[in-house]
């Protein structure tokens, strides 16, 4: 009966934690909890037909069903299903473990568990002050070879047992300026190793912590209590708290950020949830340098909830946007903007649209523009949210359009017809000037601008100063160089546009003109040489320049449709892109922004009545109306499966425009598929599917692939949809090219499956094509095999 007792006594305790965790939870959306409380639901037109975002099928009607030839537009809604996938993944663990059977390693002995006494069972350290100073100098002075590493480790494991020691010693104020102090000199070290240890000395310090028990014993003032873990906890955040203070104003390096992020996720959560109360004591300037510096914050699932904490902080404690916690340094409305353009995340998107969407509000309330209690707000918010404005709203701060109001309004014309078109104006054309303001130059470097493009004659001095600031390690100075660089490259494009009534792409001869031919020659010294730059950050800035130039030539069409003007495009990506291949660029950020490029050139954004991330959809979920989730079997759906445009691209929300991806160039799309990282799944296997299509029918785009052999090495991809598409290919053209062979084939398979009583034999263009090559393993594809089944 006591041990029933306890049992029940513990699962009540731990259901009350998860219930008051589930109420301290940080929202995911604050964008979905605004619209949450809109009553009215205007319609609006399909987004895929606007003009606002610079849609290159700008008359032609795009719903899920796509009613327009195969030929023109192609999607993998009807191909998709989750069971392939698994089955492949499946069919590869299984394939693992055989070739893993077969080796002959001599196993390892475990390594000993971490064993330690109880606080009350160990002996208080008796150190004399020159032992403490040679403790501390050991941890102070960061290893140069295996014999100091050694003795780091054991003086530091020492250096912990002494703070501990001090916390039960000496509780309250002086314990935390005596730890303090000596982590600050941690922290003021010029060994980048040294400060990363301070995190880690302070993560440890709270893991031995917990070995606190009965220290009354040890006090001497036996009257005093004891103090209790969860107050040193909240001590030792507080004493993170003053680290990450004094970090944001001196330290820059990237190593460090990311110690100090995996410190700071161990204090902020708990369960894998982010305690609200602890969240709200950080800052968004320590947010935003995470954001800034961390080079773990590229990850998109870290990236994404890093956004997510950033936006509740400044939406905290109301749900209304607290502009006081924008200041002038760090978390500033350029810097989010600068967020917002890079953000791949559609929860991201949604997040911070919505802070930028309030800024813009309250910029006019402030001004008297707009009433405290407008009514149209709400409802405009909703009617850009259903016209998908969070997504291509950003092409609109990459490369802000004069039009861009106009064209807006005549998107969502039905849904603004109850509204007040002054407000609508108003709050349309103050994002736009947010926009135009994120985009310029600073006004200290305008006159060396306004020289360049008036001068007949390169400028040595601003040209230098241009290249100075492109090469520069501050982002700030990167950025104005960046808008520096695009006016005079827009302004080449404009120049040659008149004289020559066409679009030329840059890099091309220059028009005989003297002004136009000395900016293109200062883009033509400044511009390429960004590839050649050893920092990722700066080679950015060349394919950040080319996302601009293309939305910039994108806006130039009077007509999305015109066959002869959008090939113009796909020249201009081809000669950047393919540039950056030439460069072997291997970085996983500038491959993404390469592959945004290429998508969003040829991508139709298919808008449909419900989806995963509207207010409806969300709706519909709770109602237990079923969702097409891909999850596996007692797993939890995942929020961000749908949060990414390649996954929407793969679940078949997406169609791309076949005529304009044959424009484009293989060279970039194998680049991507074979120098990506295999992190980034969906990303992946969406550039294997658009260069499978890219491929289908032969001709020169397969042979510049290397033939059916890149294909055949594919299927031995540990990404089981690359695996899936390549093999769907093979099969593909196997028939095209040989149908009276691959129906024999198709003919034993079937038989095969027959006698196994494997159906998936047949269904499954990866097992079909395994079965047909004849070997046991997929991972043992190899370019010979490949070459003898191709021939």
């Amino acid at each position: 009966l006591e041990v029933s007792r306890s049992m029940k006594h513990k699962r009540l305790s731990l259901q009350k934690e998860r219930l008051s965790l589930r109420g301290d939870a940080i929202l995911a959306d604050l964008l979905l909890d605004r619209l949450s409380v809109c009553t009215g639901r205007p319609r609006t037109s399909d987004f895929g037909t606007s003009m606002m975002f610079s849609c290159q099928f700008k008359n032609i009607s795009l719903r899920k069903k796509v009613s327009a030839d195969s030929s023109t537009f192609f999607d993998c809604a009807e191909n998709f299903n989750v069971d392939p996938f698994q089955l492949i993944s499946k069919s590869k663990k299984e394939e693992e473990n055989a070739a893993c059977a077969t080796q002959t390693n001599k196993r390892r002995r475990a390594a000993q568990l971490f064993q330690y006494k109880c606080y009350c069972s160990q002996t208080d350290l008796e150190l004399s002050k020159r032992d403490v100073g040679m403790i501390v100098a050991a941890v102070m002075e960061p290893p140069s070879s295996d014999t100091q590493r050694e003795a780091r480790l054991l003086a530091s494991k020492i250096l912990i047992k002494m703070l501990v020691d001090t916390y039960c010693h000496s509780p309250g104020e002086e314990a935390h300026m005596v730890i303090l102090q000596f982590l600050l000199q941690m922290m003021a070290s010029p060994h980048t190793e040294t400060v990363v240890h301070t995190f880690n000395l302070l993560f440890n310090i709270s893991i031995h912590v917990h070995m606190v028990e009965h220290v009354s014993v040890l006090l001497e003032d036996n009257n005093a209590r004891p103090p209790q873990n969860d107050e040193i906890q909240e001590d030792l955040f507080l004493l993170l708290l003053e680290i990450l203070d004094w970090a944001k104003q001196h330290v820059v390096n990237g190593k460090v950020w990311d110690a100090a992020l995996s410190c700071t996720l161990f204090f902020v959560c708990h369960s894998g949830n982010v305690i609200k109360a602890r969240l709200a004591r950080l800052t968004p300037a320590v947010i935003c340098c995470f954001l800034k510096h961390a080079e773990k914050s590229r990850d998109f699932i870290i990236n994404k909830k890093l956004i997510r904490m950033l936006v509740n902080l400044l939406y905290m404690p109301q749900r209304e946007l607290d502009m006081s916690r924008l200041d002038d340094h760090y978390c500033t409305v350029d810097f989010l903007e600068e967020l917002y353009t890079c953000t791949t995340s559609r929860e991201a998107q949604n997040n911070l649209f919505l802070v930028l969407f309030d800024v813009a509000v309250l910029a006019l309330r402030t001004q008297g523009q707009i009433a405290q209690d407008d009514p149209n707000v709400l409802p405009l918010l909703n009617a850009l949210y259903r016209a998908n404005a969070p997504l291509f709203f950003q092409r609109v701060f990459v490369y802000a359009h004069c039009n861009f109001v106009t064209a807006a309004k005549e998107t969502l014309y039905k849904a603004l017809t109850s509204l007040d078109e002054g407000v609508v104006d108003l709050v349309l054309g103050k994002i736009l000037q947010m926009a135009q303001q994120h985009q310029q130059v600073d006004p200290k470097y305008e006159k060396d601008v306004v020289k360049m493009l008036a001068s007949e004659t390169v400028h040595e001095r601003a040209v230098a100063r241009l290249q100075e600031l492109l090469s520069s390690d501050e982002l700030q100075d990167r950025k104005n160089g960046e808008a520096w660089l695009f006016r005079i490259i827009q302004a080449t494009v404009d120049a040659r546009d008149d004289a020559d009534d066409d679009v030329i792409p840059a890099g091309s001869p220059a028009a005989d003109v003297p002004r136009v031919a000395t900016m293109q020659r200062v883009v033509d010294r400044v511009f390429p040489p960004l590839l050649l730059s050893p920092h990722p950050a700066k080679r950015n800035v060349y394919l950040r320049l080319t996302r601009r130039l293309v939305l910039f030539i994108l806006s130039k069409f009077q007509t999305f449709c015109d066959a002869n003007l959008l090939p113009v495009v796909a020249r201009v990506v081809d000669h950047h892109l393919s540039a950056v291949v030439t460069a072997n660029e291997c970085n996983d950020a500038n491959l993404l922004v390469m592959f945004y490029i290429l998508f969003d050139l040829v991508a139709c954004y298919c808008k449909e009545a419900h989806t995963p991330c509207s207010p409806e959809g969300q709706q519909q979920q709770q109602q237990g109306q079923p969702q097409q989730q891909e999850q596996q079997q007692g797993q939890p759906q995942q929020y961000y499966e749908y949060d990414s445009v390649a996954m929407w691209f793969l679940r078949g929300k997406i169609s791309v425009s076949v005529p304009l991806l044959n424009e484009l160039k293989v060279a970039p799309w194998v680049h991507l598929v074979q120098h990506l990282n295999p992190i980034h799944t969906d990303v992946r296997a969406a550039a294997t599917l658009l260069l499978a299509q890219r491929c289908k029918g032969g001709g020169d785009a397969l042979e510049a692939v290397g033939g059916t052999v890149f294909f055949y090495n594919l299927l031995s991809d540990l990404n089981p949809r690359v695996a899936y598409y390549a093999s769907r290919f093979l099969l593909e053209h196997f028939d095209q090219e040989k149908p009276e062979e691959y129906r024999n084939c198709l003919t034993r398979l079937v038989s095969k499956a027959r006698e196994t009583e494997d159906e998936n034999l047949v269904s499954n263009p990866y097992l079909q094509v395994k079965a047909l090559l004849g070997r046991p393993s997929g991972s043992q594809s190899t370019a010979a095999q490949g070459q003898g089944q191709q021939q």
